[in-house]
């Protein structure tokens, strides 16, 4: 009942701080950037705590229609000398109505 009471509490709090309908349109030729970078905890025991970067952009073509791009990279350390290391690369088409 307690965590019921909370959740429903905390649910109440976000949607009463929403703004309403107060987001940006982005207009055609538009371009975002984005990076993040943070720390890469891994599940077993044997790897070390590395690292993980991902950084990427988007292009609005129009202001429903946008091309996405995302690269990733992440690393952890291992006691026995192996490295785990892990690269993404992802593009996207982007339709928002």
């Amino acid at each position: 009942m307690n965590r019921t009471l909370f959740a429903a509490a905390l649910a109440a709090a976000s949607l009463l701080a929403a703004p309403g309908s107060l987001a940006a349109i982005p207009e055609k030729g538009s371009v975002a950037i984005f990076a993040g970078l943070g720390p890469s905890i891994p599940f077993e025991g044997d790897y070390d705590i590395g690292f993980h970067f991902e950084g990427g952009g988007e292009y609005y073509f129009s202001k429903s229609f946008a091309l996405r791009g995302t690269l990733s990279f992440a690393r952890s350390g291992a006691e026995g000398g192996s490295d785990a290391t892990i690269g993404g690369l992802e593009a996207a088409a982007v339709y928002a109505s």
